[in-house]
């Protein structure tokens, strides 16, 4: 499933690869071909095979969906045939692969658009996003893989990110634990506050 933009590029480049693989594969596209630039528009010339547009007929004979339709920077709601597809794959709990962010997800605050792909898996590239890690949008990423795609790790120290994914090791290692001789005191106090609204 291909969008416009550079999403449907790399969906162009995982079905010509597919293909290569040996595995029957049909491209659906969202969108205007003329739109389609730069790099997608090379990897649509590379694909060289037949475009279908959204039916449901997809449903009956199809084991996997790869989802390259909308990008990260996602700030409007899905309507229309696109909604109504995505909602039809959902209920049906179709077997989908993302790449880098579910179409309908917000890459930057994980909010949803009404309509989202919710996939078993999503690939993405370099680092996770902060779609991949917020609510709502965390939901419909499924299991996260991260792969390298030859981006310098050096240019972390130029971004100076100031968001980071909770982990142990971001803490742990400066967490009192308690000893054998010790004082439940020792380790600090906590207060927790509460209330209805």
């Amino acid at each position: 499933m291909c969008g416009s933009g550079n999403y449907g590029g790399d969906g162009f480049v995982v079905a010509r690869l597919l293909r290569t693989a040996g595995w029957p594969v049909r491209v659906c596209f969202f969108g205007e071909i003329d739109r389609v630039t730069g790099d997608a528009a090379i990897a649509l010339r590379r694909w060289g095979g037949n475009l279908t547009k959204i039916s449901s007929e997809l449903f009956e004979d199809t084991d996997l969906f790869v989802d390259g339709i909308l990008g990260t920077g996602l700030s409007r709601k899905i309507v229309g045939n696109l909604n109504d597809f995505i909602s039809n794959m959902n209920a049906r709990d179709s077997d989908c692969l993302a790449i880098d962010i579910p179409t309908g997800v917000n890459g930057n605050s994980g909010k949803v658009e009404d309509a989202a792909v919710k996939a078993r898996h999503t690939v993405t590239f370099f680092r996770k996003k902060p779609g991949h890690l917020l609510l709502p949008g965390k939901l419909n990423c499924g299991k996260i893989h991260v792969l390298n795609i030859g981006i310098n790790t050096e240019i972390i120290k130029e971004i100076q990110p100031r968001i980071y994914e909770n982990n142990p090791s971001n803490w742990l290692e400066s967490l009192p634990m308690p000893k054998a001789s010790g004082h439940k005191y020792d380790r600090g106090h906590t207060v927790i506050l509460g209330g209805i609204l």
